[in-house]
């Protein structure tokens, strides 16, 4: 499985929250040189982004077919 640059640096921040860690992990196993601070902690915070905002919607979607049933199974609720 190849890893791009980008989730490399993700898995490694999340595990460890550190970028010079991150930073030191890239170079020893890559032997290249590391992103910058500021690319590494993007890449992080926009992954969080689309997890949290994956996690609302599916949040959204879960009540609306919870109320959606809720109403199938009580029809008193209807009213």
């Amino acid at each position: 499985m190849a890893f791009t640059k980008q989730s490399f640096c993700v898995l490694e921040y999340a595990r460890t929250s550190s970028v010079v860690t991150v930073q030191r992990r890239f170079q020893a196993q890559l032997q290249k040189a590391p992103p910058v601070f500021n690319s590494i902690k993007y890449w992080f915070v926009e992954f969080r982004a689309s997890l949290l905002a994956e996690d609302v919607f599916c949040t959204i979607s879960k009540k609306k077919v919870l109320q959606e049933l809720n109403c199938f199974c009580n029809p008193s609720s209807l009213l």
